[in-house]
């Protein structure tokens, strides 16, 4: 039985999908949001909801494509593939259902692999697959914190410009 592996997909599912002990999960979240203030940047420099869910995608491709062999895939800190620019022609719909879709290529193939495959190194890092793909939870995690926080300001400053 390959309980480390599994109870991951586990966490990955239930922060994506489930109910997380902390509150909404991904799809819940995003369910609630209004798609006028998907594109909007608080106070002018913070990334928007798009962006981030573009990110995370970004780094559940990464996740994908190093499991599958692809040593040489990479994502440059700051570049346009980590945090595309606010000029994407991409609608929300279509970046949520990118996000959807990564997410379940992702679990594909993580319910292909090992307990022991998690300990294997990521090529060309000195981390494990397992630090990766824990690291993509905590990932999301901390991206849907930051995508509540952005719509709370965001009707902040939609109150203050009422005023």
């Amino acid at each position: 039985m390959q309980k480390m592996i599994k109870g991951l997909i586990n966490q990955h599912e239930d922060i994506f999908s489930g109910t997380p002990w902390y509150g909404d999960g991904v799809l819940e979240k995003l369910d609630k949001l209004d798609s006028k203030v998907v594109g909007i940047t608080p106070l002018g420099e913070l990334h928007s909801v798009i962006q981030l869910l573009q990110h995370m995608t970004a780094w559940k491709k990464y996740l994908i494509e190093r499991m599958n062999g692809n040593a040489n895939y990479e994502i440059v800190a700051d570049s346009e593939i980590e945090w595309p620019s606010q000029s994407s022609t991409e609608t929300w719909e279509e970046v949520v259902q990118e996000l959807k879709e990564v997410h379940k290529i992702m679990i594909g193939d993580l319910n292909q692999k090992t307990d022991d495959w998690l300990s294997t190194i990521n090529p060309g890092t000195d981390y494990t697959f397992h630090a990766l793909v824990q690291g993509v939870i905590h990932h999301v995690v901390y991206h849907i914190g930051q995508i509540g926080l952005i719509v709370k300001l965001i009707a902040l400053d939609s109150q203050n410009s009422r005023k």
